[in-house]
């Protein structure tokens, strides 16, 4: 048995519509002797640019997460059923291990965000702070430069020359 994860991304609309694509899913690899650790609605988010399915253009998408562990062979079967399913607009389905030490502690639970759940360390807000520092430090030099650039372009004429001066062979 492998470890899998499914990420699949369905069009907005219909809570019932995701139930239903999930429960076919599922219903393969449990039929097949795998096993689901986990099934985690993410809910309708915003896409990162407009996907056209089927002659519709979708800005939004439902999102849900699927863990299980089976065979190759069930995985691809799952595979198959989503990419033909109309109302899928996308999925990925990525390995996260075989072997038992890998897999043992992963939960099947899957949280949006598990970088700092909220709840912010000295050491975060330290970083913060110096990112936050260099950030103004290299904003207030690349000021400096233009403003040099400025003065320079103001001092010479308009093509590089010293006001006043004009070389000999211009006049003629």
């Amino acid at each position: 048995m492998v470890l899998y994860e499914l990420i699949g991304l369905v069009r907005p609309g219909n809570v019932a519509e995701v139930k239903e694509i999930v429960h076919a899913a599922g219903s393969i690899i449990l039929n097949a002797n795998g096993v689901i650790r986990g099934i985690t609605n993410w809910g309708v988010f915003l896409l990162p640019k407009p996907r056209h399915v089927l002659a519709a253009k979708h800005h939004t998408a439902h999102h849900f997460l699927m863990r299980f562990d089976s065979s190759a062979d069930t995985q691809l079967t799952m595979r198959r059923l989503l990419s033909r399913d109309p109302r899928m607009m996308r999925h990925s389905c990525v390995k996260l291990g075989s072997k038992l030490s890998d897999i043992k502690d992963v939960p099947g639970a899957i949280e949006w965000s598990t970088a700092y759940k909220g709840n912010k360390n000295e050491e975060y807000e330290k970083r913060t702070e110096e990112l936050q520092m260099l950030l103004r430090e290299r904003t207030k030099a690349r000021g400096l430069a233009a403003e040099k650039e400025r003065f320079t372009a103001e001092r010479e004429g308009p093509n590089g020359w010293a006001a006043g001066e004009r070389p000999s062979f211009v006049d003629q």
